[in-house]
């Protein structure tokens, strides 16, 4: 997996992001203001003496949110690539490619909502916890989570309104069941 947008600097990552690619995109800044929400939360935790284990969790949730950030562009990079093969070749085994590919691009975004539903649960610990002059850290911390888990949904739907194809609507309709449930389907 690669690491390009996780390890290099924030210019050369908003470089990116401005330029005429399509990744970095929102997949991955939505996996990036998750990765912010926790932090924020866990340097609260740990300024205001919350139970280490909560700032552990914290910090597991902001690693896994982190691995999204450069992911979501490989899935999505993945994804374009079996769609135009697909194209150019309909047949079962390309079907197949291309349905591991849709359900990668969905899995992203699933993961970093659930990141975002795991954060917030632990959120009114640290608001309750944290020292008075914490409250606007916990409370951008809190917008973050809920703005990178609003456009989870809008990333699912893009990625599955990409296929239109007729041949494609049985493909859609299981990984639609993949997205609702929320869970990854199997492969």
């Amino acid at each position: 997996m690669s690491s390009q947008w996780r390890e290099g600097s924030v210019k050369g990552y908003l470089d990116a992001l401005a330029s005429a690619e399509p990744t970095p995109g929102g997949g991955s800044v939505a996996a990036l203001a998750a990765a912010c929400g926790v932090g924020l939360l866990a340097m609260a935790g740990r300024i205001s003496k919350v139970p280490p284990t909560t700032v552990r969790q914290l910090d597991r949730l902001r690693q896994r949110a982190t691995a999204m950030i450069d992911r979501d562009g490989e899935a999505y990079a993945q994804f374009m690539r079996e769609l135009r093969a697909f194209r150019a070749k309909p047949d079962k085994l390309q079907l197949r490619r291309l349905q591991k590919a849709l359900e990668e691009a969905i899995f992203v975004p699933l993961e970093v909502r659930e990141v975002c539903e795991e954060a917030s649960k632990m959120a009114p610990v640290i608001e309750r916890s944290s020292r008075r002059w914490l409250a606007s850290d916990v409370a951008i911390a809190k917008g973050l989570l809920v703005a990178a888990k609003r456009s989870t949904a809008v990333l699912v739907r893009a990625n599955l309104a990409v296929v239109r194809q007729p041949a494609l609507r049985q493909l859609v309709r299981q990984v639609r069941g993949v997205a609702v449930g929320g869970k990854r389907g199997t492969r």
